[in-house]
Protein backbone atom coordinates (compact mmCIF):
# COMPACT_ATOMS: atom_id res chain seq x y z
CA UNK A 1 0.00 0.00 0.00
CA UNK A 2 1.52 3.59 -0.85
CA UNK A 3 0.84 7.26 -0.44
CA UNK A 4 -0.38 9.35 -3.27
CA UNK A 5 2.78 11.14 -3.22
CA UNK A 6 4.70 7.55 -3.67
CA UNK A 7 6.52 8.75 -0.30
CA UNK A 8 4.60 6.39 2.63
CA UNK A 9 4.60 2.51 2.24
CA UNK A 10 2.26 0.71 4.63
CA UNK A 11 2.90 -3.51 4.52
CA UNK A 12 1.88 -6.27 6.68
CA UNK A 13 5.16 -7.55 7.73
CA UNK A 14 6.31 -11.42 8.14
CA UNK A 15 6.72 -11.26 11.62
CA UNK A 16 2.59 -9.97 11.47
CA UNK A 17 3.25 -6.53 12.45
CA UNK A 18 1.38 -3.71 9.75
CA UNK A 19 3.78 -1.19 9.66
CA UNK A 20 3.63 2.53 7.89
CA UNK A 21 6.83 3.39 7.09
CA UNK A 22 8.11 6.86 5.78
CA UNK A 23 11.15 9.32 5.61
CA UNK A 24 13.63 6.66 6.37
CA UNK A 25 11.63 5.27 9.33
CA UNK A 26 8.84 3.66 10.91
CA UNK A 27 5.48 6.49 11.63
CA UNK A 28 3.06 3.98 13.08
CA UNK A 29 2.24 0.29 13.51
CA UNK A 30 -0.38 -2.21 15.18
CA UNK A 31 2.47 -3.43 17.48
CA UNK A 32 1.27 -7.10 16.50
CA UNK A 33 5.06 -8.71 16.01
CA UNK A 34 5.23 -11.77 17.39
CA UNK A 35 2.41 -13.28 15.35
CA UNK A 36 3.68 -14.48 12.22
CA UNK A 37 1.64 -15.02 9.28
CA UNK A 38 -1.00 -12.71 10.43
CA UNK A 39 -3.24 -10.72 7.89
CA UNK A 40 -5.09 -7.56 8.31
CA UNK A 41 -8.40 -7.37 6.92
CA UNK A 42 -11.61 -4.93 6.46
CA UNK A 43 -14.54 -6.59 8.01
CA UNK A 44 -17.92 -6.01 6.33
CA UNK A 45 -19.31 -4.67 10.27
CA UNK A 46 -16.84 -1.87 9.72
CA UNK A 47 -13.44 -3.14 11.54
CA UNK A 48 -10.26 -2.88 10.74
CA UNK A 49 -8.65 -5.95 12.39
CA UNK A 50 -5.42 -8.21 12.31
CA UNK A 51 -5.87 -11.92 12.50
CA UNK A 52 -2.98 -14.44 13.69
CA UNK A 53 -2.78 -17.52 11.63
CA UNK A 54 -5.54 -19.21 13.70
CA UNK A 55 -7.86 -16.72 13.09
CA UNK A 56 -7.53 -15.25 16.61
CA UNK A 57 -8.04 -10.61 16.39
CA UNK A 58 -4.69 -9.48 17.71
CA UNK A 59 -5.22 -5.90 17.13
CA UNK A 60 -8.77 -4.05 15.77
CA UNK A 61 -9.35 -0.35 15.26
CA UNK A 62 -12.42 -0.69 17.41
CA UNK A 63 -14.63 0.29 14.30
CA UNK A 64 -16.97 -2.17 14.52
CA UNK A 65 -20.73 -1.16 13.18
CA UNK A 66 -19.22 2.04 11.88
CA UNK A 67 -19.77 1.66 8.70
CA UNK A 68 -16.23 2.00 7.22
CA UNK A 69 -16.31 1.47 3.90
CA UNK A 70 -12.34 2.00 2.95
CA UNK A 71 -9.03 2.34 4.27
CA UNK A 72 -6.67 4.85 2.87
CA UNK A 73 -2.99 5.86 3.18
CA UNK A 74 -3.05 9.24 3.61
CA UNK A 75 1.17 11.48 2.38
CA UNK A 76 1.98 12.48 5.76
CA UNK A 77 1.27 8.66 6.93
CA UNK A 78 -2.23 8.57 8.40
CA UNK A 79 -4.20 5.74 7.99
CA UNK A 80 -7.73 6.42 7.85
CA UNK A 81 -11.17 4.74 7.53
CA UNK A 82 -13.47 6.43 5.86
CA UNK A 83 -17.31 5.43 5.35
CA UNK A 84 -19.14 5.29 2.44
CA UNK A 85 -20.05 8.96 2.06
CA UNK A 86 -16.02 10.01 2.39
CA UNK A 87 -16.34 11.13 6.37
CA UNK A 88 -13.31 10.27 9.09
CA UNK A 89 -14.21 7.40 11.11
CA UNK A 90 -10.65 6.20 12.22
CA UNK A 91 -6.96 7.41 11.98
CA UNK A 92 -4.08 5.74 13.02
CA UNK A 93 -1.89 8.58 14.14
CA UNK A 94 -4.34 11.54 14.53
CA UNK A 95 -2.83 14.29 16.91
CA UNK A 96 -5.69 14.65 19.60
CA UNK A 97 -6.07 15.79 23.09
CA UNK A 98 -9.36 14.86 23.95
CA UNK A 99 -11.48 11.00 24.03
CA UNK A 100 -14.76 11.82 23.94
CA UNK A 101 -17.35 9.31 25.37
CA UNK A 102 -17.61 6.45 23.36
CA UNK A 103 -14.66 6.67 22.02
CA UNK A 104 -11.26 4.17 22.36
CA UNK A 105 -7.84 4.80 22.53
CA UNK A 106 -5.29 2.37 20.37
CA UNK A 107 -2.25 1.39 21.06
CA UNK A 108 0.52 2.99 20.06
CA UNK A 109 -2.12 5.85 19.34
CA UNK A 110 -0.41 9.24 21.16
CA UNK A 111 -2.92 11.50 22.79
CA UNK A 112 -0.97 14.73 23.41
CA UNK A 113 -1.46 18.04 25.27
CA UNK A 114 -2.53 20.77 23.94
CA UNK A 115 0.69 22.68 21.83
CA UNK A 116 3.20 20.20 23.44
CA UNK A 117 5.13 17.02 23.26
CA UNK A 118 3.64 15.37 25.79
CA UNK A 119 1.60 12.56 26.02
CA UNK A 120 -0.29 9.62 26.94
CA UNK A 121 0.40 6.48 25.12
CA UNK A 122 -1.12 2.78 25.31
CA UNK A 123 1.45 0.61 24.85
CA UNK A 124 1.26 -3.09 22.90
CA UNK A 125 1.83 -4.74 26.64
CA UNK A 126 -1.60 -2.63 28.07
CA UNK A 127 0.47 -0.53 30.13
CA UNK A 128 -0.82 3.20 29.53
CA UNK A 129 1.42 5.79 30.75
CA UNK A 130 2.24 9.40 31.02
CA UNK A 131 5.03 11.44 29.36
CA UNK A 132 6.14 15.03 29.91
CA UNK A 133 7.57 17.28 27.31
CA UNK A 134 11.09 16.01 27.67
CA UNK A 135 10.17 12.32 27.56
CA UNK A 136 10.26 11.62 31.35
CA UNK A 137 7.54 9.25 32.06
CA UNK A 138 5.41 10.75 35.14
CA UNK A 139 2.86 8.28 35.41
CA UNK A 140 1.75 4.76 34.40
CA UNK A 141 -1.63 2.40 35.08
CA UNK A 142 0.99 -0.79 36.14
CA UNK A 143 -0.64 -2.92 33.49
CA UNK A 144 2.02 -4.42 31.78
CA UNK A 145 1.29 -7.56 30.62
CA UNK A 146 -2.12 -7.46 32.05
CA UNK A 147 -3.68 -6.14 28.70
CA UNK A 148 -1.73 -7.26 25.72
CA UNK A 149 -3.00 -5.57 22.57
CA UNK A 150 -5.77 -4.10 24.34
CA UNK A 151 -7.19 -0.76 24.50
CA UNK A 152 -8.53 2.11 26.52
CA UNK A 153 -12.30 3.18 26.67
CA UNK A 154 -14.11 6.43 27.40
CA UNK A 155 -17.21 4.84 28.25
CA UNK A 156 -20.61 6.74 28.04
CA UNK A 157 -21.29 6.51 32.12
CA UNK A 158 -18.03 8.41 32.46
CA UNK A 159 -15.63 5.61 33.27
CA UNK A 160 -12.10 5.42 31.45
CA UNK A 161 -11.30 1.92 31.21
CA UNK A 162 -8.67 -0.51 30.08
CA UNK A 163 -9.82 -3.50 28.30
CA UNK A 164 -8.36 -6.88 26.97
CA UNK A 165 -8.78 -7.17 23.74
CA UNK A 166 -11.66 -9.88 24.33
CA UNK A 167 -13.03 -6.61 26.11
CA UNK A 168 -12.09 -7.58 29.95
CA UNK A 169 -11.58 -4.52 32.02
CA UNK A 170 -7.91 -4.29 34.00
CA UNK A 171 -7.86 -0.78 34.66
CA UNK A 172 -10.35 1.77 35.74
CA UNK A 173 -10.69 5.51 36.50
CA UNK A 174 -13.80 5.05 39.01
CA UNK A 175 -16.03 7.67 37.44
CA UNK A 176 -18.51 6.03 36.25
CA UNK A 177 -22.04 7.76 36.83
CA UNK A 178 -20.74 11.09 35.61
CA UNK A 179 -22.30 10.80 32.33
CA UNK A 180 -21.05 13.06 30.00
CA UNK A 181 -17.12 13.26 30.92
CA UNK A 182 -14.62 13.35 28.45
CA UNK A 183 -10.38 12.54 28.97
CA UNK A 184 -7.96 14.92 28.40
CA UNK A 185 -4.19 15.34 28.14
CA UNK A 186 -3.09 18.49 29.73
CA UNK A 187 0.44 20.70 28.51
CA UNK A 188 2.53 18.55 30.84
CA UNK A 189 1.55 15.30 30.00
CA UNK A 190 -0.87 14.24 32.55
CA UNK A 191 -4.11 12.39 32.13
CA UNK A 192 -7.53 13.20 33.96
CA UNK A 193 -11.27 12.69 33.45
CA UNK A 194 -13.66 15.15 34.16
CA UNK A 195 -16.87 17.61 32.86
CA UNK A 196 -16.44 20.75 30.64
CA UNK A 197 -15.36 23.68 33.54
CA UNK A 198 -15.40 21.71 36.68
CA UNK A 199 -12.65 20.23 38.42
CA UNK A 200 -11.30 16.89 37.52
CA UNK A 201 -13.19 13.61 38.70
CA UNK A 202 -9.84 11.84 38.36
CA UNK A 203 -6.39 13.00 37.18
CA UNK A 204 -2.73 11.14 37.53
CA UNK A 205 -1.25 14.99 38.44
CA UNK A 206 0.21 14.17 41.62
CA UNK A 207 -1.73 16.34 44.25
CA UNK A 208 -0.25 15.30 47.92
CA UNK A 209 1.39 18.41 48.96
CA UNK A 210 3.93 17.72 51.59
CA UNK A 211 3.75 19.61 55.10
CA UNK A 212 6.66 22.03 54.42
CA UNK A 213 4.83 23.21 51.52
CA UNK A 214 1.86 24.07 52.93
CA UNK A 215 3.36 25.73 55.48
CA UNK A 216 4.98 27.86 53.46
CA UNK A 217 1.46 28.77 51.68
CA UNK A 218 -0.35 28.79 55.21
CA UNK A 219 2.28 31.13 56.53
CA UNK A 220 1.96 33.43 53.08
CA UNK A 221 -1.40 33.80 53.60
CA UNK A 222 -1.18 35.18 57.11
CA UNK A 223 -0.03 38.80 55.60
CA UNK A 224 -3.02 39.47 53.66
CA UNK A 225 -4.85 40.55 56.68
CA UNK A 226 -2.23 41.14 59.35
CA UNK A 227 -2.41 44.52 59.91
CA UNK A 228 -6.06 44.93 61.18
CA UNK A 229 -7.17 42.81 58.58
CA UNK A 230 -5.68 44.19 55.71
CA UNK A 231 -2.30 43.21 53.99
CA UNK A 232 1.02 44.06 55.08
CA UNK A 233 2.13 47.53 53.15
CA UNK A 234 5.23 47.22 50.86
CA UNK A 235 8.48 48.94 51.81
CA UNK A 236 11.70 47.60 50.99
CA UNK A 237 13.22 49.48 54.32
CA UNK A 238 10.70 48.24 56.91
CA UNK A 239 10.47 45.07 58.74
CA UNK A 240 7.37 42.99 59.69
CA UNK A 241 7.65 40.03 61.79
CA UNK A 242 11.25 40.31 61.73
CA UNK A 243 11.07 40.35 58.03
CA UNK A 244 11.52 42.86 55.00
CA UNK A 245 8.55 43.57 53.57
CA UNK A 246 9.29 43.34 49.81
CA UNK A 247 9.17 40.83 47.71
CA UNK A 248 11.88 38.82 48.74
CA UNK A 249 11.55 39.32 52.54
CA UNK A 250 7.93 38.16 52.31
CA UNK A 251 9.16 35.37 50.74
CA UNK A 252 11.65 34.39 53.49
CA UNK A 253 9.19 34.83 55.63
CA UNK A 254 7.11 32.54 53.98
CA UNK A 255 9.25 29.70 53.58
CA UNK A 256 10.13 29.98 57.43
CA UNK A 257 13.53 31.53 57.15
CA UNK A 258 15.10 32.59 60.62
CA UNK A 259 13.95 36.57 60.59
CA UNK A 260 16.86 38.49 59.70
CA UNK A 261 15.04 42.04 59.32
CA UNK A 262 17.01 44.07 56.37
CA UNK A 263 19.19 41.60 56.18
CA UNK A 264 16.54 38.89 54.62
CA UNK A 265 18.21 37.36 51.47
CA UNK A 266 16.86 39.32 48.13
CA UNK A 267 16.20 38.58 45.15
CA UNK A 268 19.24 38.08 43.59
CA UNK A 269 20.14 35.82 46.63
CA UNK A 270 17.10 33.69 46.69
CA UNK A 271 18.15 32.62 43.06
CA UNK A 272 21.75 30.79 43.51
CA UNK A 273 21.88 26.93 44.94
CA UNK A 274 22.32 28.82 48.74
CA UNK A 275 18.77 28.50 48.89
CA UNK A 276 16.89 27.29 45.48
CA UNK A 277 17.74 24.94 42.63
CA UNK A 278 16.52 25.67 38.90
CA UNK A 279 13.07 23.49 37.78
CA UNK A 280 10.61 23.97 34.83
CA UNK A 281 7.49 25.77 34.40
CA UNK A 282 6.19 21.78 34.05
CA UNK A 283 7.43 21.23 37.27
CA UNK A 284 5.87 23.90 39.62
CA UNK A 285 4.30 22.55 42.91
CA UNK A 286 2.68 24.64 45.82
CA UNK A 287 5.48 26.61 48.05
CA UNK A 288 8.03 26.95 44.47
CA UNK A 289 9.14 30.36 43.68
CA UNK A 290 9.32 32.01 40.22
CA UNK A 291 11.77 34.34 40.19
CA UNK A 292 13.10 37.53 38.20
CA UNK A 293 16.69 38.10 39.71
CA UNK A 294 18.38 39.62 36.82
CA UNK A 295 16.01 43.08 36.32
CA UNK A 296 18.69 46.08 36.51
CA UNK A 297 17.16 47.20 39.92
CA UNK A 298 16.12 45.93 42.89
CA UNK A 299 12.30 47.99 41.80
CA UNK A 300 12.22 45.72 38.58
CA UNK A 301 13.76 42.10 40.36
CA UNK A 302 10.92 39.89 42.08
CA UNK A 303 9.71 36.81 43.75
CA UNK A 304 6.52 35.37 43.66
CA UNK A 305 5.43 32.27 45.39
CA UNK A 306 3.24 29.57 43.33
CA UNK A 307 0.23 28.00 45.13
CA UNK A 308 -1.85 26.40 41.94
CA UNK A 309 -2.67 26.16 38.13
CA UNK A 310 -5.80 28.42 37.05
CA UNK A 311 -7.07 25.28 34.54
CA UNK A 312 -5.47 22.24 32.81
CA UNK A 313 -4.10 24.53 30.00
CA UNK A 314 -1.23 25.58 32.72
CA UNK A 315 -0.59 29.35 31.21
CA UNK A 316 -1.13 31.40 34.63
CA UNK A 317 -1.01 30.42 37.99
CA UNK A 318 -2.70 31.50 41.53
CA UNK A 319 0.20 33.24 43.36
CA UNK A 320 1.24 35.11 46.82
CA UNK A 321 3.42 37.77 46.56
CA UNK A 322 4.52 41.20 48.25
CA UNK A 323 4.24 43.61 45.37
CA UNK A 324 4.67 47.45 45.27
CA UNK A 325 1.91 47.31 42.25
CA UNK A 326 -0.43 46.53 45.08
CA UNK A 327 1.32 48.14 47.38
CA UNK A 328 1.27 44.99 49.92
CA UNK A 329 0.50 41.75 50.05
CA UNK A 330 -1.69 40.17 47.05
CA UNK A 331 -2.91 36.94 46.25
CA UNK A 332 -3.09 36.88 42.41
CA UNK A 333 -2.66 35.32 38.88
CA UNK A 334 0.37 35.86 37.20
CA UNK A 335 1.67 34.32 33.62
CA UNK A 336 4.95 34.91 34.87
CA UNK A 337 7.98 32.40 33.32
CA UNK A 338 5.92 32.15 29.76
CA UNK A 339 8.39 34.13 27.62
CA UNK A 340 8.75 37.91 27.06
CA UNK A 341 10.36 38.32 30.65
CA UNK A 342 13.13 37.15 33.01
CA UNK A 343 11.00 35.04 35.63
CA UNK A 344 12.28 31.39 35.93
CA UNK A 345 10.70 28.54 38.39
CA UNK A 346 13.31 27.69 41.24
CA UNK A 347 12.62 25.38 43.71
CA UNK A 348 13.24 25.90 47.55
CA UNK A 349 16.03 23.59 48.98
CA UNK A 350 14.58 23.59 52.33
CA UNK A 351 11.77 20.84 50.72
CA UNK A 352 14.16 18.53 49.81
CA UNK A 353 12.40 17.10 46.71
Amino acid sequence: MTSANGGVTARMQPDGNFVVRGGGGVIWHTGTNGYAGATLSMQSDGNLVVRDSTGQARWDAQTAGRQSAYMGLQDDGNVVLRDSSGRLVWESTSRFTTLFPGYSLQQLQPMYGPASSARVELYSNGNLTSYGSTGKALWSSDTAEEAPHGHVDMQTDGNLVIRTMSGTAVWTSGTAGHSGAVASVDRDGYLSVGLGGQPPLWTNRPTTTSTARRDTLTRAATWLTAINGDHVPYDQEAVFQGHRTDCSGYASMALGYPPQGLGDPNTVALATSSFTRPITMSELLPGDLVIDSTGPSADIRHVVIFEKWTDSSHTAYWTFEQAGSTNGTAHRTHSYGFGGDEFLPRRPNSYGD
